[in-house]
């Protein structure tokens, strides 16, 4: 039995970082090795006066901990240069490093690979994106922390070199999908033949189509995210369905994953849909896949997604996808058979795609179907941990 150092963010309770980290810990326990996580623990800092977090600080301490039934070593978010917390493994958790034989990031961008990377160890990366697109992408959606950083440039071009060491560094580079893995091989060209894909797995036998739970009398459309990130675009997926709703006036929208802010609030009012729009805050999974199930379309109108995983869990159920060309769906959807592809941020394509879907019933049956079937050929669960057991015997292949 080998151990295992998986660096990743804080684990939270739903969301697709930690819906990776759950599985690769999974399949590497399936495979008979222990694995510990390394993170920033970020949700611990209180959100009181600045005197209550400089007491926190005082006393805060990086510790051995269980989450969510991982063995997991947390390291306090000390108020740092962005750049800085990817190196507080090697000061905190260094004997947890030397221990393992094995390491794995599992992250949005590659950063907190930095660890492994300085140290020289033999490491693979499972990203989701690349950093500068996700800043760039909330950016533009006005998230206060990217439009900040955007008026950094000394900090993020550490942060760039940081990624491209990483990427030269690494044993293996494993991208959620076709839109990430060329923008690292653009990114690092000498790293391009070290970049395999390994979509983001869906339990095929969980998420699935259940044609009764659809009721043709009380359509909806459904988005399932942190519909107040800035990234996610939500109002402007308000601002098409009000108008998607004066041609269909029994079509609901239902918006998941967070209570609404008053931005999401506001623009509900502005567009007189509040009656049509259902904000339904956090779903369990099983409250989710019935979601899936009865949506008539699943909308996903951000400014950016490396993938967007509730897509897939969407398609999984058989539900058709209207996306925009906003970095992982264009690689992904195919347009007139799984669903439809519109313009970035454009409002006019949004509507145009969505009644266009909705006109033609029995064409969108056909997609339902198609839109299982890639599932199920593409990204199931078992298709994963195929790439991923591979993965780790490419690289290590003296503990297999």
């Amino acid at each position: 039995m080998s151990r295992v150092c998986i660096y990743t963010l804080e684990p939270v309770e739903y969301g697709g970082v930690p819906d990776k980290v759950h599985f690769a810990y999974d399949v590497i326990k399936n495979l008979g090795h222990d694995s510990n996580l390394i993170y920033v623990a970020t949700n611990r800092v209180p959100n009181g006066s600045r005197f209550d977090k400089i007491k926190f600080f005082l006393t805060a301490k990086a510790q051995d901990e269980i989450i969510y039934n991982m063995h997991g070593f947390g390291i306090p978010d000390y108020p740092l240069p962005a750049w800085l917390p990817y190196l507080m493994p090697l000061v905190f958790a260094r004997h947890i490093i030397n221990a393992s034989q094995m390491h794995l990031a599992i992250s949005g961008s590659n950063h907190v690979a930095l660890p492994s990377a300085i140290l020289n160890r033999r490491f693979i990366v499972w990203i989701g994106t690349m950093y500068e697109e996700e800043i760039v992408g909330k950016a533009i959606g006005g998230d206060p922390w990217a439009v900040a950083m955007m008026k950094k440039p000394i900090t993020r071009k550490i942060l760039e070199w940081q990624e491209r060491f990483i990427f030269r560094r690494a044993s293996l580079i494993l991208t959620n999908g076709k839109h990430t893995a060329e923008a690292v091989a653009r990114s690092c060209p000498e790293a391009a033949n070290k970049i395999r894909t390994l979509i983001f797995p869906i339990d095929e036998t969980r998420f699935k189509p259940k044609p009764s739970v659809r009721d043709s009398s009380h359509p909806y459309l459904l988005f399932a995210a942190r519909i107040n990130e800035p990234r996610k675009n939500t109002p402007l997926l308000i601002r098409a369905f009000a108008r998607v709703h004066q041609r269909h006036p029994n079509l609901k929208l239902i918006l998941t994953g967070d209570p609404p802010n008053d931005i999401l609030l506001n623009a509900t009012r502005e567009e007189k849909v509040m009656d049509s729009i259902d904000f339904r805050g956090y779903q369990t999974p099983d409250e989710l896949i019935q979601l899936y199930q009865g949506a008539e379309l699943f909308i996903v109108p951000s400014l950016q997604e490396g993938m967007c995983n509730a897509m897939l869990e969407a398609l999984a159920c058989g539900t058709p996808t209207i996306a925009t060309r906003c970095g992982g769906p264009e690689k992904m959807i195919v347009d007139d058979e799984i669903g439809y592809l519109v313009d970035n941020n454009d409002e006019d394509q949004l509507v145009t795609a969505i009644i266009k879907a909705l006109a033609n019933p029995a064409h969108l049956n056909v997609m339902r179907q198609n839109a299982r079937d890639y599932a199920v050929n593409t990204y199931a669960r078992p298709i994963a941990e195929k790439i991923l057991r591979a993965a780790l015997k490419e690289v290590y292949p003296q503990h297999f």
